[in-house]
């Protein structure tokens, strides 16, 4: 799966926002009820494509100061009856994306789903 992660920062001296591209591989066990309610958990590495920090009109890359693995669990649950279905997933990062330094940053995902088996 590609993903495209970030978050917007504001402090006194600046804005701006970060994008983190990644491809990952979800890996998941899910249950499903005879009624169509299923839940799904499982873990999530993933792989850093690029880092780009946007402020001040410009774009600077900073690939060189994230780690280049992130790994995340996942949890989630939804409804599937015949071929559509409607779901809800969150994948809280495990890993530490600073490489250097005493800051802990870790990713965090929510996503509603949309789906239809063909």
């Amino acid at each position: 799966t590609y993903s495209t992660q970030g978050a917007k920062y504001k402090d006194t001296y600046v804005s701006g926002k970060v994008l983190l591209n990644y491809i990952s591989l979800p890996v998941l066990v899910r249950a499903t009820t005879p009624s169509g309610f299923y839940g799904e958990a499982g873990v999530q590495p993933a792989v850093l494509l690029s880092a780009k920090d946007k402020y001040d009109s410009e774009t600077y890359d900073f690939k060189e100061y994230v780690n280049g693995f992130d790994f995340s669990g996942l949890v989630g649950g939804g409804y599937q009856k015949n071929k559509v279905g409607l779901g809800i997933r969150v994948a809280p990062g495990l890993s530490n994306l600073n490489k250097e330094g005493d800051s802990k940053d870790h990713n965090f995902v929510a996503s509603i789903r949309a789906t239809f088996a063909f």
